[in-house]
């Protein structure tokens, strides 16, 4: 039946019109409604009065269809409004941000969100981003999308199984009843769910909520799926796309890493053979120093003169050691040992370096590790970095000392330079000071560079903790800004099984200094030859000399008597000091053998010195300590003589 105040309508446009049409709900017998249109008007009729018509017709279905398409067109237009925000899109908030506002202002839809499908242990769905009525909804809910009671919801069934999941009336629909007084009290009567699926990969869900029940037919849902599709597309290239520039950004931060490392590397070449240079000339200047100081009467003023020459030779000796620890090239002593006995062990003299406007604060991790190195280099290495501290917090401030366990990853490792992956010790030293800017923070470790004042530094500090640090098998790194303060961070090995200290100690020193033995001197610097010469000689013993090994193979073919020792230097031309020592024991089995080198490193490593301890001799180095050197090493038990050098 139609409604009386609909019908009283019509008829009144009637009587006032030769034709009218209109639309009236007709409800049927079991209260069910359904739209009519009605048309009146008046037919002539020869020459009597008009007569007068009305048509009734059931436009249910042509209704349905005009919501079809109105829903269709709306689709369509969320969908190029949508496309337009993929391809200007930058992030992936940005775009999410864009597509709930368009499913809301162009779509005319409640509330629209987007949820991102997590990989943790409960498979959370994480809203990201939404527009539209929400009045805190999502934050009622407790969304999964793993195969629970909670997953088995719309959201959670979307993302699981890859379907589009529609609500048709929150009211009614008994599987939205979870869900449907918070629904229903925002206004949402339907609702459908979009997986966000690509290359088989879920990634998440778009779910819209409508005001009106039953309001996503096949036709918009069809062309919503393909907007998801799209969606889901655009976050996979926009996750390339920054997985990409992530890995540019890896990329450049690594070629950075390596021109650094090489530069470092020449650096440390160039001035490892400047000391080796150095430190044959000062052997030589300090011997002769010595030899012309002892003929001097004290008081005589050209004693006092060569005593000044001498403790000039000994600042430049302290120099060219720090050169060798910069380009890992000095003989360290190693032994398993705790960073935490380092530090505390160091902790009242650091005290009185920083002063009493510096705090001094050590957080010592309880049950650290053990790392392999050497414990006096380590303490120069503290000492260096805690000056360095201090003169960057003038007006005082609080420096930390902290250790810890770690474990690097194969990216944590490759990060901080050819680390291997693995467990490491940790020592961070981080001042509160004035900090530095990104300039001069790449250059802190190159020799000679400082910041301070001329006069107050070499610039070797931390050149010198650069170089000790790497010879351990270590890394050492810097994080700083302007007016932030700075944190140098050094990562040691961390030995698994804790054991001996691996250094081979030297015996005592004997308080014998002169001999009669005769030793074998193999030095291709004339100079250095011939002081070496002199100063054994001035302590009573016989001296052979030769140029190069081959002359010293034949120096000692030649010679009809026992050699005692044989003193070589190891890196020399055509033939190094270890290989002279191999071929002089198969003519004297039980030769003793000193190695004396500039290259340390190369004593050490490249030329086939494998142990070391006290059959090795650093230059520069004086007289007497050439002469208690011979002596400690010729008194020595027969147990702790020398073994052949490795090949």
């Amino acid at each position: 039946m139609v409604e009386d105040a609909q019908l009283l309508e019509l008829l009144a446009l009637r009587a006032s019109t030769l034709a009218a049409t209109g639309q009236l709900t007709f409800r049927r017998r079991d209260g069910s409604t359904f739209p009519v249109e009605l048309t009146s008007g008046l037919l002539p009729a020869g020459e009597g009065a008009p007569v007068s018509f009305v048509m009734f017709r059931d436009i249910t279905e042509r209704r349905r269809t005009e919501a079809r398409l109105r829903r269709s067109n709306r689709a369509l237009r969320l969908v190029i409004v949508c496309n337009e925000a993929l391809v200007r899109a930058t992030t992936e908030e940005g775009l999410f941000a864009e597509v709930c506002k368009a499913m809301v202002e162009t779509g005319g839809y409640r509330m629209c969100w987007v949820g991102l499908a997590e990989r943790d242990e409960r498979q959370t769905v994480r809203p990201v981003s939404h527009a539209g009525h929400d009045d805190g909804y999502l934050a009622t809910l407790d969304l999964v999308w793993s195969d629970t009671l909670r997953g088995r919801g719309p959201t959670g069934t979307a993302v699981r199984t890859g379907r589009t999941i529609i609500g048709h009336d929150f009211a009614v629909d008994p599987e939205l009843a979870p869900w449907r007084d918070e629904a229903l009290r925002r206004g949402y009567r339907s609702s459908t769910a979009l997986p966000l699926v690509h290359a088989g990969e879920r990634l998440g869900v778009l779910t819209m909520y409508a005001g009106d029940v039953e309001t996503f037919d096949e036709a918009e849902l069809e062309i919503l799926s393909q907007l998801s599709s799209d969606l889901a597309y655009g976050v996979h290239a926009l996750r390339q796309r920054a997985a990409r520039a992530a890995a540019e950004e890896a990329l450049r931060g690594l070629q950075a890493q390596f021109l650094q490392a090489q530069k470092m590397e020449a650096i440390g070449s160039l001035a490892g053979g400047v000391a080796h240079d150095f430190n044959n000339l000062l052997t030589v200047i300090l011997s002769y120093a010595g030899f012309m100081a002892e003929a001097l009467r004290d008081g005589d003023p050209v004693k006092d003169d060569l005593l000044e020459v001498q403790r000039a030779g000994e600042r430049a000796v302290a120099l060219t050691r720090q050169l060798l620890a910069f380009s890992r090239k000095q003989v360290l002593q190693p032994e398993v040992l705790s960073l935490n006995q380092i530090a505390s062990g160091l902790e009242n003299m650091l005290q009185r370096i920083l002063g009493e406007d510096i705090e001094l604060r050590q957080t010592l991790a309880p049950e650290l590790g053990l790392t392999l190195a050497d414990p006096g280099q380590l303490e120069q290495v503290l000492m260096n970095l805690v000056v360095n501290a201090r003169d960057a917090m003038p007006r005082g401030g609080t420096l930390t000392i902290a250790t810890a366990n770690v474990e690097l990853d194969a990216q944590e490792a490759t990060l901080r330079g050819e680390l291997p992956p693995g467990p490491y010790v940790q020592l961070a030293v981080t001042d509160t000071g004035t900090g530095m800017d990104e300039a001069t923070r790449s250059r802190i470790f190159e020799p000679f560079f400082t910041t301070k004042e001329k006069g107050k530094g070499t610039g070797l500090g931390l050149s010198t903790a650069y170089g000790i640090v790497k010879q351990s098998r270590g890394h050492i790194g810097v994080a700083s800004a302007l007016g932030r303060g700075t944190t140098v961070t050094i990562h040691l090995p961390r030995e698994r099984a804790a054991g001996a200290a691996r250094s081979v100690k030297p015996a005592a020193r004997s308080p014998l200094v002169r001999g009669s033995e005769t030793i074998l001197v193999v030095e291709d610097q004339d100079a250095l030859r011939k002081v070496v010469q002199r100063a054994l000689e001035a302590a009573h013993y016989r001296v052979l000399t030769a140029a190069d090994g081959d002359e010293g193979l034949l120096t000692s073919a030649r010679h009809p008597g026992e050699i005692d020792l044989v003193l070589t230097d190891v890196v020399m031309p055509r033939m190094s000091g270890s290989v002279l020592a191999q071929q002089l024991a198969t003519q004297r089995p039980n030769l003793n053998i000193l190695y004396m080198s500039g290259y340390n490193d190369d004593a050490v490593v490249n030329h086939g010195v494998a142990d070391v301890g006290m059959k090795f001799l650093a230059k520069p180095f004086t007289a007497d300590e050439l002469v208690r050197k011979v002596r400690e090493v010729l008194d020595s038990p027969v147990g702790q003589r020398y073994a052949d050098p490795e090949p």
